[in-house]
């Protein structure tokens, strides 16, 4: 990735964060296919479960937006 000179890699990063979650956040979790690498994988806590491939990890966030309310949601500053 080739990051222009007025933007660092910092602020791409922090950019497409905010993307992701804006994304999810809003309901769309198909849109996260355009940030999802074809072998993402997801492990959830503890390390019981995983998922695998673009296609898997878009659904199990369509399944969380369908099925799931938030009442609240905070987003701090990333760390990068």
């Amino acid at each position: 990735m080739a990051f222009q000179d007025t933007e660092t890699a910092r602020e791409t990063i922090q950019r497409l964060l905010k993307e992701i979650n804006a994304a999810w956040l809003g309901g769309d979790a198909d849109r996260l296919a355009a940030y999802f690498h074809e072998r993402m994988v997801i492990v959830s806590p503890r390390f019981q479960d995983r998922v695998e491939g673009r296609a898997a990890c878009v659904a199990s966030y369509r399944e969380f937006v369908q099925s799931a309310r938030i009442h609240h949601y905070h987003e701090t500053e990333p760390e990068v």
